[in-house]
């Protein structure tokens, strides 16, 4: 007789059964870890552009800031650098700018931080 006994069939569609079971298992994991990556890109292109908010305001002065964005809480710092702070006689300050973004994922707790040192007249 030709063709396949039911036994072999059983166990031909178990194999592909179980084959199919690790691949759906493999795409759903990279879902969810495309949607992590998706969510850090996002608050880095905030964080990025809330540091190039703060650079182009002129003159810098020393200041924090807080606000949302969607599902992210900005946090905006601006200090001066280091031990200029005393320093008399300069034409030019640095400043340190700092943005914190931070997002829920999930029951997690995630977050990006950004720094920079800026140079600004010194004020009168």
């Amino acid at each position: 007789m030709a063709g396949f006994s039911l036994i072999e069939v059983l166990v031909a569609f178990s194999i592909a059964a179980i084959l199919l079971m690790v691949l759906l298992r493999s795409f759903s994991g990279n879902i969810g870890t495309s949607a992590q990556i998706d969510a850090s890109t996002q608050a880095t292109l905030i964080a990025e552009s809330t540091l190039e908010t703060l650079g182009a305001r002129l003159p810098l002065t020393e200041s924090d800031a807080d606000a949302v964005e969607g599902r992210y809480a900005v946090a905006a710092s601006v200090h001066r650098y280091g031990s200029a702070a005393g320093s008399a006689g300069q034409y030019l300050v640095p400043y340190e700018l700092a943005v914190s973004v931070s997002w829920e994922d999930g029951l997690r707790r995630r977050s990006i931080a950004l720094r920079t040192v800026r140079l600004a007249a010194a004020q009168p």
